[in-house]
């Protein structure tokens, strides 16, 4: 999961100038474990681009992929998400990810 969150914070320097806050879907930083990690993920990522601010939005576990292609299809949603990978990262999702690879080539 590590991982994961570094990666979307450090893909997150590729959006345009004006993106001063970015909002991140996520099942984990609500638990009381893994929310040190997101605030380290947090601090890091504004220290290093300062202006910018990063909110994670932690949905429910088992509701996430439901409520994550809903809000994507409807071309809302947040900026950036955890996926895991495996079925949760199948076809449908990646059809329905498919605008962003348009809108961003």
């Amino acid at each position: 999961m590590k991982t994961l969150v570094t990666a979307a914070l450090l893909a997150a320097t590729a959006l345009p100038a004006f993106a001063t806050e970015l909002m991140v879907w996520d099942w984990k930083s609500g638990d009381p474990l893994a929310a040190p990690y997101f605030q380290k993920a947090k601090e890091v990522f504004e220290a290093a681009h300062p202006g910018d601010t990063v909110t994670f939005v932690m949905q429910p576990n088992d509701q996430y992929y439901t409520l994550l292609g809903t809000a994507l299809a409807s071309d809302g949603g947040p900026d950036l998400f955890l996926l895991n990978g495996g079925a949760q990262g199948g076809r449908g999702l990646r059809t329905r990810l498919s605008w962003m690879t348009r809108s961003v080539l």
